[in-house]
């Protein structure tokens, strides 16, 4: 079928435009209004953008009002370290959200000619082929980082199908993008709730602080907890069944009716304040010799960043067959260097580099070591102006953080709680797994003509 398709360059189709450069002192990373200046950092290595899981940084100043995106834009990277290479030429496809977004500099924006020759849809995936990013990463210039430019990606030859098959080719290889995106979604919403119960119960202590109300007003103590708890009204608890309303008063029957001043605040009365040092198994990791690297898979996954970190779950990318450093499976990933502060879990025993630090707490629960360490990433961010060259945290500084020492039995009942969205959630990124090895198989075979499109329904 390729045959038949005109080999043609991607200049006669499109234009590169280049991003404008919005003055450091106006991106701010803390805030959350204002318009996104896109980064290279927020794209995803297997394309598309991941704005959920990395840093946004909103501008504050005035700009050119030409460097504003629109929905279903296309932007590629333009320039990556040579580290992580792969970055060159991916591409993102702006959001329908909310937020503006604005077209940074080291980013090409692609404008299409004519529409009539060539479908948005497909060109993204032609971005993503392995070809295209072969084609570019041959092209670029520079050492420690890779650059390309407009006339590079558009100097880029391939056969192109008619402008109905394009369209055949994006559908089904979206087919497959909505799927990963609505179980992504569906982990995005677990997550949240079981966030939202975190900072309920250990951050905000809602469940004691409405026991200490109900008393002052000559309420139940306990039933106000449920009601917090659960999120139902009283009248609705008497609608529960019975095993989930006696399970939600022995819930509430932990929670103290008092708070007590401690060292870091006033905390529920029983709880204490603590360390990460005391109440975590904290493994700070060492670097292997590089000759003991490899990407074919001998040895045990190896991460000496998080450069492979993805939504919650790293990729294993490389393996490493003399590891120094070990974290478990279920174990808690933070990154310690440049920048600090994010986070992942181990989806099997691997090595950890020197960028990455492993914990457990000493309960064994998995969930509240994550969540604990989702929740400290602000007070993480502070040591990304630590250090000489980049941000870092060592081990004395990383388990001499301050925290809670909650009550033990509301620990295992959390880790039940917040361990089951925790289970549907691996069991959804191992379906975007094989959905993910299944297109990208197709993507090849469809861009060459190796599938006889006409047969696809």
């Amino acid at each position: 079928m390729s045959a038949d398709w005109p080999n043609v360059r991607l200049s006669e189709l499109i234009d590169i435009k280049h991003g404008w450069a919005f003055k450091g002192t106006h991106i701010v990373e803390d805030l959350d209004q204002g318009p996104i200046v896109v980064a290279i950092g927020n794209f995803d290595y297997s394309g598309g953008f991941r704005f959920e899981s990395t840093r946004l940084k909103r501008y504050t100043g005035e700009y050119p009002k030409d460097y504003k995106l629109k929905a279903g834009e296309i932007l590629l990277a333009m320039t990556c370290q040579t580290a992580g290479g792969e970055i060159l030429g991916i591409p993102g496809r702006i959001p329908e959200d909310e937020n503006l977004y604005l077209h940074n500099q080291r980013l090409g924006k692609v404008v299409i000619k004519d529409r009539s020759a060539v479908d948005d849809e497909f060109l993204y995936w032609l971005f993503l082929s392995k070809r295209f990013n072969h084609h570019l990463f041959t092209t670029a210039t520079g050492t420690k980082i890779l650059h390309t430019s407009p006339d590079k990606i558009t100097s880029y030859k391939f056969n192109l199908p008619s402008l109905e098959e394009q369209k055949v080719i994006g559908q089904v290889l979206n087919s497959f993008s909505r799927k990963i995106a609505t179980n992504r979604q569906i982990n995005q919403t677990l997550e949240e709730i079981a966030q939202a119960i975190f900072k309920s119960w250990f951050v905000d202590f809602d469940p004691v602080k409405a026991k200490i109300e109900a008393k002052a007003n000559g309420r139940d103590p306990e039933r106000a907890a449920m009601c917090v708890i659960s999120g139902k009204t009283d009248a609705e608890l008497d609608h529960l069944p019975p095993d989930q309303l006696s399970q939600l008063s022995t819930t509430a029957a932990l929670f103290p009716d008092e708070l007590t001043d401690s060292e870091i605040g006033p905390i529920p009365k029983g709880w204490r304040g603590s360390t990460i040092g005391k109440e975590f198994k904290a493994t700070m990791g060492q670097s292997p010799p590089g000759h003991t690297y490899n990407e074919a898979g001998e040895g045990m996954p190896f991460f000496q960043g998080r450069r492979d970190f993805g939504w919650r779950y790293p990729t294993n990318r490389v393996y490493c067959t003399e590891p120094k450093r070990y974290a478990k499976i279920g174990d808690t990933l933070l990154s310690v260097r440049a920048p600090v502060g994010d986070v992942n879990k181990a989806t099997a025993d691997c090595c950890i580099g020197r960028g990455i630090a492993s914990l457990r707490h000493k309960s064994g629960c998995e969930a509240y070591t994550y969540y604990t360490m989702k929740r400290l990433g602000q007070y993480f961010s502070n040591f990304d102006t630590e250090g000489t060259v980049f941000g870092s945290i060592n081990q004395k500084d990383l388990k001499a953080i301050k925290i809670i020492s909650p009550n033990s039995e509301i620990l295992k009942i959390f880790s039940k709680i917040a361990g089951s969205f925790d289970h549907q959630i691996l069991n959804h990124e191992k379906q975007i797994n094989t959905l993910t090895q299944l297109r990208d198989t197709l993507l090849p075979k469809l861009l060459s003509g190796e599938i006889d499109l006409s047969q696809v329904p």
